[in-house]
């Protein structure tokens, strides 16, 4: 059975649908699939009813932005108990603390364009199926180019970083008190790679349960060296495509599509999740 745990909606960023998911899952021969919407879980129940539908297994996750150093890294909690309090309030936390820095960029890029309006932007429904999230589609809505990783060089010329956001280890605290497994996402998209190992040492002090080895991004060297670290340290092992439709299918001729990663289940470390 295939598995590809580690996908998005236009809950978050993705510019498909809960169903266009599960269809795209049932097409592509992919057994069981985990929505991670970034930081939040409001997907998981239309998701959950598509993938019924289509015949395809469903496992309910979330990718959380945490900090991490100087900078940040992503965290793949599934097993949840999505209702626990500590959990959706650091969930909410870090949303706004996401969406003020869209505010931020906002606001110091109307100095050089005075048709953007804070005002405006503060009322704007984003559209879903345009993908990206609400900074980027009101850009869009502007007529500013916003093909990513393009977009980003906004918020890099405005001063306006992410950040603001809980340690990794109140992360993966918050998922274990939830009864969860906190993964950490597609490393080598965001770990130096002369320090690669030592960072995950570092990042399996701070709680990781495990690591999404196979990704689109990773090389064969880099698969091997979370292969490698997971086994000797008893951690769970993923695989993940981090499709988000549209948005960001092809990002410097990498190809980030639902079963992209195509690795059969028997072959993760997936410890009780399935």
């Amino acid at each position: 059975m295939l598995a590809d745990l580690h996908v998005h909606t236009w809950f978050s960023d993705s510019t498909r649908s809960p169903e266009e998911v599960a269809r795209e899952a049932k097409a592509r021969g992919i057994g069981i699939v985990a929505v991670c919407d970034h930081n939040t879980v409001a997907g998981h129940e239309r998701t959950a009813a598509a993938c019924a539908e289509a015949g395809v297994g469903f496992l309910p996750g979330v990718e959380i932005d945490a900090g991490y150093g100087a900078g940040f890294q992503h965290i793949l909690a599934y097993g949840c108990d999505f209702a626990h309090p500590p959990l959706v309030a650091l969930l909410d936390d870090v949303r706004r603390a996401m969406e003020q820095v869209s505010i931020d960029l906002i606001d110091r890029m109307r100095a050089d364009d005075p048709r953007l309006d804070p005002a405006e932007y503060a009322a704007y429904v984003r559209d879903p199926s345009r993908g990206g999230w609400k900074g980027i589609d009101y850009l869009r809505y502007k007529g500013y180019e916003v093909t990513y990783p393009a977009c980003m060089a906004y918020y890099a010329r405005y001063g306006c970083p992410a950040g603001g956001f809980r340690p990794v280890e109140e992360v993966t605290a918050a998922v274990h008190g939830a009864g969860g497994l906190a993964i950490l996402a597609h490393p080598g998209n965001l770990l130096p790679a002369d320090a690669f190992d030592m960072h995950l040492r570092q990042l399996a002090e701070r709680g990781i349960d495990g690591v999404e080895c196979y990704y689109p991004f990773h090389s064969p060297p880099v698969t091997r060296a979370c292969l490698g670290f997971c086994h000797a340290h008893g951690l769970c092992i993923t695989a993940g495509s981090d499709d988000h439709g549209g948005f960001t299918e092809w990002v410097d001729g990498v190809h980030y599509a639902l079963g992209e990663v195509r690795v059969d289940a028997g072959v993760l470390r997936l410890g009780r999740l399935i």
